[in-house]
């Protein structure tokens, strides 16, 4: 078995069982509700209605895909070191970092179907808005949630899993209902389609975002922590997460940029000494990749994971050397919650670029790739019984 099958192995197993977890449901569950409830709650809006729903509403998203992340992904990869079924497979030709890299792949598939269904029932709450029932998007709505229990009631009776099969047809029933909400006026008559709410939208992405960067955050400390602390910690980071644009730090920039430049230095060199010219080529391309190259390269040259691990840690050092002094050292240590954050838009109808969301998902993308990095050197180094 080659690594990278390995890894896809590992992705669809683990994926299948998050998606399974009892508080995987139950956190989509109360997510929808807090969300869907946001017009409500709009009473007490002081100005504008329709920008409190979208507030509350993303921020229900953006908390409760961070409590999935911490209850389904970092407590279910702690499960699986403490219940020895990663002794099982890391007996064979899987290493550390294989197994890590397709835990977080299977945990993110399941969090993006999440977000998906989170992110839907906050655009249609967006559209039902503050002001009185809107029949075109309760009734829509409605039609796709039952849809979606009948579906699992008949997989249940015929003897399979309820809740992934629930989730399944939700995933599809509820963007068509959200389609056919955008044709239909407040008394559920056909009216010239309304475009798409741009801002929340963003919202959406950004949250899902939110929630990849604390699974990786989750999974990383479950290679160390028991499955309670691991959770609990992750929910501690989103804590931590809020107060970053105000961490006070005498860091600065100088330091981060010396020593990323060293240990890039340093990561070539020791490339350059490994025998195999493939091996250089592919410690050059680091300079310019993406962390995803970095990954490809240590799963598919055993010699080359110590060197490119190091390069790959000056690169993500060198990135985040701009945000150093804006941010504080905590952002090194955690996901910056303010970039997932959409309220000033809301509040003074501000377009978010795409190139904004572009932006964060690389962020995303370089913090989960260091937290994973970490993360299988912690891995390695345990003993499991």
């Amino acid at each position: 078995m080659t690594a990278a099958a390995a890894v896809l192995g590992l992705a669809s197993s683990h994926r299948r069982e998050v998606a399974r977890q009892p508080v995987f449901g139950v956190g989509l569950a109360l997510g929808a509700a807090l969300i869907a409830l946001s017009p409500a709650l709009s009473v007490f809006a002081l100005g504008r209605a329709e920008a409190l729903v979208l507030d509350l509403g993303a921020s229900a998203m953006l908390f409760f895909g961070a409590f999935i992340a911490a209850t389904a992904v970092a407590a279910g990869v702690a499960e699986r070191l403490a219940d020895g079924t990663a002794t099982l497979v890391l007996t064979r030709p899987v290493g550390p970092l294989a197994f890590v890299v397709g835990g977080f792949l299977g945990a993110a598939a399941a969090l993006l179907q999440a977000g998906l269904l989170l992110g839907t029932v906050l655009l249609l709450t967006v559209r039902h808005g503050p002001h009185g029932l809107h029949l075109g998007v309760a009734l829509p709505a409605a039609a796709a949630l039952v849809g979606a229990l009948a579906w699992g009631t008949r997989a249940s009776l015929a003897g399979r899993a309820f809740q992934p099969a629930a989730l399944g047809a939700a995933t599809a029933l509820l963007p068509l209902a959200y389609v056919l909400s955008l044709a239909l006026d407040p008394r559920a008559q056909p009216t010239t389609p309304a475009a798409i709410d741009g801002t929340a939208l963003a919202a959406a992405a950004l949250a899902t975002l939110a929630a990849l960067a604390f699974a990786a955050l989750g999974t990383c400390l479950a290679t160390r922590l028991p499955p309670a602390a691991a959770a609990a910690l992750t929910l501690v980071g989103f804590v931590l997460g809020s107060l970053v644009q105000a961490a006070a730090s005498a860091v600065t920039a100088a330091p981060a940029v010396a020593a990323g430049v060293a240990l890039v230095v340093l990561g070539w060199l020791w490339l350059a000494g490994t025998a195999g010219a493939e091996r250089r080529v592919w410690g050059a391309g680091l300079l310019l990749a993406p962390p995803a190259a970095a990954v490809y390269a240590a799963l598919r040259f055993d010699r080359a994971r110590g060197p490119l691990l190091c390069t790959a840690a000056g690169a993500a050092l060198l990135l985040l050397a701009a945000r150093v002094p804006a941010a504080g050292a905590l952002a090194v240590a955690v996901p910056d919650l303010q970039l997932y954050w959409v309220a000033d838009a809301a509040y003074t109808d501000a377009i978010v670029p795409l190139g904004y969301v572009l932006g964060v998902a690389g962020y995303t993308a370089l913090y989960a790739a260091g937290a994973l990095g970490i993360g299988a050197w912690l891995l390695g180094g345990r003993e499991l019984a």
